[in-house]
């Protein structure tokens, strides 16, 4: 499976053990600097899960993508890393946001594109969309969160999902949860806080 632009492509690889399936990305684009900068970060994660996997520290796992969002400067995915500790009630999990600039291959952090404060999402919590795992909107609001999540993943048209891990603001039965601002909320935000 090939996802292409004129720009980049991401080839999906799968590694299989006895008790873990892998499918990770490998990201293709025409500066063969910025492609070594992304996959080697990438990298990092999909060589956490394997040492982890060869050191006993899980029964067994689940490793996966989505690419999310992709445009001339910027590819966003998610990677989710699932664990299932022998004996545990149920899985762990965490699912991390990325986005990479594509001519400098460097990660870029939330800061470049929303300027907001804990403040700002408590006080207005509820006007936002909220969204469980499997990307239904929930009508109930959740906790309001505690910080501002660093895991992020855009949207496109200048919004922008912040992801909150299972029972940071809600249910593990919720998954991880999506707090999603669209570009006038992202716009708004960004005036209001231009001096951080």
């Amino acid at each position: 499976l090939q996802i292409s632009t004129v720009f980049a492509s991401v080839e999906k690889h799968i590694d299989k053990q006895i008790n873990y399936t892998m499918e990770y990305p490998i990201v293709y684009t025409k500066n063969q600097a910025a492609q070594d900068k992304i996959n080697q970060d990438i990298y990092k994660y999909i060589a956490a899960f394997r040492n982890d996997y060869n050191a006993g520290k899980f029964y067994d796992g689940n490793f996966s993508y989505q690419l999310k969002f992709e445009n001339e400067k910027y590819i966003s995915l998610t990677i989710k890393d699932d664990r299932y500790r022998l004996r545990a009630a149920h899985n762990s999990y965490r699912v991390y946001g990325l986005v990479y600039d594509k001519n400098s291959g460097k990660k870029v952090p939330l800061s470049n594109f929303l300027k907001v404060t804990v403040e700002d999402i408590r006080f207005t919590y509820f006007k936002f969309g909220f969204y469980n795992e499997s990307g239904t909107e929930n009508e109930y609001k959740y906790s309001a969160p505690d910080k501002i999540s660093e895991d992020y993943y855009l949207l496109g048209n200048g919004g922008i999902a912040l992801i909150y891990q299972p029972y940071e603001i809600a249910s593990f039965a919720d998954g991880a949860t999506t707090i999603r601002l669209t570009a006038e909320q992202v716009d708004y935000f960004n005036r209001k806080n231009k001096h951080l």
